[in-house]
């Protein structure tokens, strides 16, 4: 195993303390993942409708927070972006 394949594997590792890190360190982790073309724990930003009520909430992927809405019997929306737009969906 190389160098940089075993780093990959301990950052990966890493990913399962995420929610131990501070929010700097989070922040810190993802941009290494980022540099190594790894997936973070990141998580994103979506809106849901039920009934008349949206809402957001968080999710890992888009798969995720679908799978999500279709527990809550929610009409999944979109991601937002940090202002709480709407993105285009893909």
């Amino acid at each position: 195993m190389s160098k940089q394949e075993k780093i990959k594997q301990l950052v990966a590792d890493l990913g399962w303390d995420y929610d131990r890190l501070s929010s700097c360190g989070q922040s810190v982790y993802n941009e290494i993942c980022n540099l190594l073309d790894i997936e973070s724990q990141e998580k994103l930003t979506f809106k849901a409708r039920e009934g008349r009520e949206t809402f957001l909430f968080e999710a890992f992927n888009e798969e995720e927070a679908r799978e999500s809405c279709d527990m809550w019997n929610a009409t999944f929306l979109g991601q937002v972006n940090e202002k709480g737009n709407l993105l285009p969906l893909a």
